[in-house]
Order: structure tokens, then sequence, then C-alpha cells
């Protein structure tokens, strides 16, 4: 039996497979920082904001991103946010000014944000609840391996060929994400009651009682991890190129040993 054949199996491939891809390109920006400092003659320290930019754009786009999949549903949020990425990482390739690039890569977090929110509320609602545990571990796992393999190639293609290459590399991945993103399932949420405001927001006591310490503790270890991978990719560059003189392929080759030991703990 072709397991392809399966509505479902197709959507899920059509889901983890960009997911592999996308981690790939967020990857291949880390190496590029030293020589961004370089190019556009900066300071070390300023060109790490472009990792704090990217982290902004997702940050900021939260509430926008949720509110266009509610209303649009999942394949246009994927389909756009995938364009945007492309057009964005391509401006960061030929932006004459360090402004510019962290203006591009701030865009560059939402458009990835979007993507991704499309991404897991369709993957969500192709399988069983009792599945969901299994689905987000594939995600991490896959989004682990695509970052422990992007900072390598991104390494290598910034010391050949500057850090435009990296970015050109991140708008293919764009462009493939986009052409995937296009045949996975629409999920819509069920239309809304005449008069209803778009904007309806809840709080916390909207929560069921038991889940509220958990949904609390999940929010607060997602601010952590965030803030540690977020110092993680600024800081270490800074420290393996402008103090120890490593190049830009040795701080891929390093963010790909970490990449590699996250992969080896999902088991």
């Amino acid at each position: 039996m072709n397991l392809l054949r399966h509505e479902t199996v197709r959507n899920l491939v059509a889901i983890y497979v960009p997911s592999l891809i996308m981690s790939f390109g967020q990857g291949l920006v880390i190496p590029t920082i030293p020589r961004l400092a370089a190019v556009f003659d900066v300071t070390p320290g300023m060109a790490a904001q472009v990792v704090t930019a990217v982290s902004l754009g997702r940050l900021f786009s939260t509430l926008p991103t949720g509110m266009f999949v509610d209303r649009f549903g999942t394949r246009p949020s994927m389909v756009l946010g995938a364009l945007a990425l492309t057009v964005l990482s391509v401006l960061t390739a030929v932006a004459p000014a360090f402004w510019v690039v962290l203006a591009a890569q701030f865009g560059s977090g939402a458009a990835v944000g979007l993507w991704q929110a499309g991404r897991e509320i369709s993957a969500v609602n192709l399988v069983r609840p009792d599945q969901r545990g299994r689905l987000m571990a594939g995600f991490f796992g896959l989004t682990s391996l695509g970052i422990a393999i992007g900072p390598v190639v991104g390494g290598l293609a910034t010391e050949a060929s500057g850090y435009q290459a990296a970015f050109l590399l991140y708008a293919g991945v764009g462009a493939g994400v986009l052409c995937i993103s296009a045949f996975v399932k629409n999920v819509r949420p069920p239309a809304r009651p005449a008069g209803e405001p778009f904007l309806n927001f809840g709080s916390v006591n909207e929560v069921e009682p038991r889940y509220r310490s958990t949904f609390a503790v999940v929010i607060f270890g997602t601010f952590v991890d965030s803030l540690y991978r977020t110092m993680t990719n600024s800081l270490l560059p800074l420290y393996v190129v402008t103090q120890r003189g490593f190049s830009s392929a040795d701080l891929g080759a390093l963010f790909g040993i970490i990449g590699l030991m996250n992969v080896a703990f999902i088991v």
C-alpha cells in the first residue's frame, strides 16, 4: 500500500518537509553575524542585533498572526509567510545599509512566525488528539536537525562568497517552502456569529482551572527557552569569531554540533 495515497499522510508530508527546510534556512543566518559587522562597519554587538530583530519580529507579530490565521485559515498564512520570507531574504542580501538589514530581518521574523502558526494549526487538525504529542515532537526534531545543518552550510557559504550567499540560500528556502505550502489543506475556524467582534480577547480565567498552572508554566518555559536561544545565537558568534579568531565556517560547525546534540536528546 502506497502511504502517500492517503490524504492525511500527504498533508503531513507537505508540512514536515518544509518544516525541515525552514529550520535549515533559519540556521543559515547565524554564521553571517561577524561578516555583517565587517561589511557594514558596525560593532560586533550591533551586528548581533540581527538575531534580536528576528525575535522582535516574531514577538510583535504574534497577535496579528493569530488574527490572520483565524480569519483566512492556515494555507494563506503559510503561503504569505513563505512569500514574505523569500522577498525579505533577497532584500537583506542586497541591503545598502545595516538598518535595512535589521528591518528586513524584523520582517523575516514576523513572516516565519506567520508560517509556523499556520503549520502547527494545520497539523494539529490532521491527527487524533492522542497523536498530537508525537506530532509536536516530530516538529521539534526536524527543527533541531535543520538548525544543526543550516549553520554548517551558512558558514561555508559565508566564508566562500560573503554573507549575501547565505541570505540568497535562505530566499531559495522560502521559495521552496512557498511551493509546498500551496498544496497544504486549508483549515479555517468556524464562522463567527453575526455581530460578534473580530477582536474578542479572553483571559486566563477562561482556561479550565485544573490547567491554569500548566498554562502558566508553559508560557514561562517558552519565554525562558526563547531567551536562551536568542542569547546563544547572538553572543556565541561574537565570542568565537571576535575573541577566539575562528572563521565563519568554524562557527557554523560549532552550531552544527549543538544542533546534533539537541537531535540526540529527542530520543
